[in-house]
C-alpha cells in the first residue's frame, strides 16, 4: 500500500513496471534513487496511483500458476530435441 522505488536488478522489473505501478532507478545510483523518492514525496496523488497500481499487480500474482508454467517450461525443455553433442 506503499509507493515503490527500487532499483533495476534481479527480478523487480517483473514484478513493478516503472512509472506505472512504482518507479525503478538504475542499481548502484544513490543520486538516482534519491531522486525518485524525491518524486514520489512531491507528487502523492501520483504515488498513490502507482501505489494502487502495484497493489492490483500483487493481488493477481499467483504463485500455484507460477510453480504450475514453470514446471511445464522445464518439461517442455527436457523434450526439447537437443543440438549436435558433436
Amino acid at each position: 500500500g506503499v509507493p515503490v522505488v527500487a532499483t533495476w536488478v534481479g527480478g523487480i522489473p517483473e514484478m513493478i513496471e516503472s512509472e506505472v505501478s512504482g518507479l525503478l532507478v538504475p542499481p548502484r545510483n544513490p543520486a538516482a534513487l534519491a531522486a525518485g523518492i524525491r518524486r514520489v514525496l512531491d507528487d502523492p496523488a501520483a504515488a498513490r496511483t502507482r501505489a494502487d497500481r502495484a497493489r492490483s499487480t500483487v493481488r493477481a500474482f499467483d504463485v500455484g500458476r507460477t510453480i504450475d508454467a514453470t514446471e511445464t517450461l522445464y518439461l517442455e525443455l527436457t523434450r526439447a530435441p537437443r543440438g549436435n553433442a558433436a
